[in-house]
């Protein structure tokens, strides 16, 4: 999901530049409700200790409005 999210606002900024400008957020279509459920959750649990930069990058675009599940 990071990398997806990270490519998202990438092709945002690129379309800017370009002069198309889109408005409101970017739709992130994943079907894993355990990711969406980590991401939303702002509790840790031992099994995400690897994950975690991840989901902060995630969670933080996703609360910033630039991308929506």
């Amino acid at each position: 999901m990071a990398h997806t999210a990270c490519e998202m606002i990438w092709r945002k900024n690129l379309m800017m530049e370009l002069n198309f400008k889109q408005s409101g957020t970017m739709l992130m279509h994943c079907y894993n409700q355990s990711a969406i459920y980590i991401i939303e959750n702002h509790l840790f649990h031992k099994r995400t200790k690897q994950i975690e930069v991840d989901c902060h990058f995630v969670r933080d675009v996703w609360t910033k409005k630039l991308v929506a599940f």
